[in-house]
């Protein structure tokens, strides 16, 4: 990889070419040089970001990369964007950058729903369940309405359910809906699952509009809250539809587990037999699968807690996902042998 300077900073950029992918990048550290290995360095992860001519700019006493260097940098960087660490905030919005610039329309489930034949050619719904503390759901709803995003939002109740919040994100502009887990709740009766499906569907009218729901993954039980559409329709509560049961032709990637491939994941997939790229895991690597890739329909969710916008929130976050997946496989080993009725309240546990 190319030689890169400037004080106090570390440059780098995530090339495309396997043979720089993970390459340690020689850098100017004072009169002499360093190699610095960009997959164990801190300072790398912390405060690494794509060297450009304005930022040379700033440091006359160690002379920039030519020219030519930058460029070829530019050329092989996914999308040319800062390099920061993966899930959180800033890194969604390069994410959502990256939708943009190759040519995925954001829409609403709902927006799909009322005229999936009207949609741009390639179109992608950022879906958000918003499972713990909904004040981050506000958060991502604001940097999407500053990208000319619309993004369709569903709440838990009682867990997330804080009216303010969930008119300020319909305030921006985005979908809001029910994030609904009642055959969880009732331990599978489907008759009072119904009814209580009605009932806080009832408490979220009263808030705002609510033509979409989609399931709570829960996967520390034994009931699929999808479950539910085998005793009802969606006509007999006037909705459109659900997020995973009514866009079957969509490829769908999800966050649970703290990685976007299918692994950690137990119920948070859409059944439709489609095959997730076997190779994205990380958020670059998913940027880089949108920028090569001929697929029309995609559909993300990004659980608004799972991206941060700060150290200690990162840290809870990551640590968190890190028990929960343990747990998630301690269980698997249980379940092979006996069924096991628990719950969970971890953020996307599907």
């Amino acid at each position: 990889m190319p030689e890169m300077g400037s004080p106090g900073i570390v440059w780098m950029a995530r090339a495309r070419h396997p043979e720089w992918r993970d390459a340690p990048v020689t850098i100017s550290s004072g009169p002499g040089r360093e190699q610095v290995d960009f997959r164990r360095s801190p300072a790398a992860r912390y405060f690494s970001q794509i060297l450009s001519p304005e930022n040379a700019k700033q440091f006359p006493h160690n002379p920039p990369c030519p020219a030519s260097i930058l460029r070829g940098v530019r050329e092989v960087a996914v999308g040319s964007v800062p390099v920061v660490r993966d899930f959180t905030l800033e890194k969604y919005r390069h994410l959502c950058r990256c939708l943009l610039d190759r040519g995925f329309t954001p829409v609403t489930l709902s927006g799909y729903l009322l005229q999936p034949n009207r949609e741009p050619s390639r179109c992608v719904i950022l879906r958000h369940d918003v499972d713990l503390f909904p004040s981050t759901a506000l958060r991502m709803a604001t940097l999407e309405r500053d990208l000319g995003i619309q993004a369709s939002y569903y709440f838990r109740y009682p867990f997330t359910f804080h009216p303010p919040t969930i008119r300020a994100v319909a305030a921006l502009g985005h979908e809001v809906g029910y994030h609904y887990e009642v055959l969880t709740k009732t331990g599978g009766d489907a008759t009072r699952a119904v009814r209580l499906f009605g009932e806080e569907l009832a408490a979220f009218r009263a808030v705002c509009p609510v033509v979409t729901v989609a399931a709570h993954g829960g996967s520390r039980s034994v009931h699929d809250n999808r479950d539910l559409w085998n005793w009802c329709q969606f006509r007999d509560f006037d909705l459109l539809g659900e997020a995973y049961l009514s866009i079957p032709d969509f490829l769908y990637f999800s966050d649970t587990g703290r990685t976007w491939s299918p692994r950690h994941k137990v119920r948070d997939s859409i059944r439709n037999g489609r095959i997730l790229p076997d190779h994205v895991s990380t958020t670059a690597e998913l940027m880089e699968w949108v920028g090569m890739t001929d697929e029309k329909h995609l559909s993300l969710n990004a659980h608004p807690v799972r991206w941060p916008a700060g150290i200690g929130e990162e840290v809870i976050s990551a640590g968190g996902d890190f028990l929960y997946n343990l747990v998630k496989r301690t269980i698997r080993g249980i379940r092979s042998m006996k069924s096991s009725p628990l719950e969970t309240d971890r953020p996307g546990q599907g």
